[in-house]
């Protein structure tokens, strides 16, 4: 016996869907394709990675800068409500002579907002950095790894390779069409800028010192800082490594 397996539309949103069922041999196929134009060497991976946690180190010092003046601001405004409910409470504010209950409470409600923008600040300024280089060095494992575990894997692992690239899958013509997360979107699209530029995926073998000379920087300035403004937190959660 022959057994084939046939991908369709479930006709939910439209029972009149016309588009055509594709096969699994077919489906993988595509996929395949996409996860080759993701793909980078484990050469290229580790080095990604040691100029990640470099450029990490040589932003440690402004990124304490700045974390001593929001903590300044924090003291600050936390002395500012202090004082305001001194005056409130003061013997010769009676009657609201110099602050009045209106005045105290909008004073009061503006000072809280600060004070708890400023502590969601504090707790964000460590914590956004540690996800943004977890989540670059997830980018890179999985964009090394995931074609060969995609050719190897069972439906289950198939199944977390597609859902971790992107999300709003649809078929149209039998073609997949992919609606990568911006990690995989960025890696694609600077990979593909170096291919037409004909330059290699593969780091030169020089030292980090003179890694600003070589011709890939821009390749690797925008796999790194652009991450920077991806947090998917979705995404975060999707992937996972055996």
């Amino acid at each position: 016996f022959l057994h084939y397996t046939y991908y369709h539309c479930t006709k939910a949103k439209d029972p009149k869907c016309a588009h055509k069922s594709v096969s699994a041999t077919e489906l993988d196929r595509q996929i395949d394709h996409y996860l080759s134009r993701i793909q980078i060497s484990a050469r290229f991976k580790d080095w990604a990675l040691e100029y990640l946690h470099e450029l990490n180190e040589q932003e440690s010092a402004s990124r304490n800068d700045i974390i001593q003046d929001q903590q300044k601001a924090y003291r600050d405004c936390l002395g500012r409500i202090d004082n305001l409910v001194k005056l409130k409470t003061s013997p010769s504010n009676a009657e609201g002579r110099f602050l009045s209950d209106e005045e105290y409470g909008r004073q009061r409600a503006d000072l809280l907002k600060k004070k708890a923008e400023l502590e969601e600040l504090l707790h964000d300024a460590g914590h956004r950095v540690d996800q943004w280089v977890k989540l670059s060095e997830q980018t890179f494992e999985f964009a090394c790894t995931a074609r060969k575990r995609f050719a190897e894997g069972d439906a289950g692992t198939k199944k977390e390779i597609l859902v971790t690239i992107g999300s709003n899958l649809t078929l149209q013509d039998r073609i997949l069409c992919i609606e990568a997360r911006k990690p995989f979107f960025i890696l694609e699209k600077s990979l593909s800028a170096g291919e037409q530029q004909n330059e290699p995926i593969e780091p030169e073998t020089v030292s980090i010192s003179q890694r600003q000379k070589v011709s890939n920087d821009h390749l690797r300035t925008r796999l790194l800082r652009d991450l920077d403004s991806n947090q998917d937190n979705s995404f975060q959660r999707a992937v996972s490594y055996h």
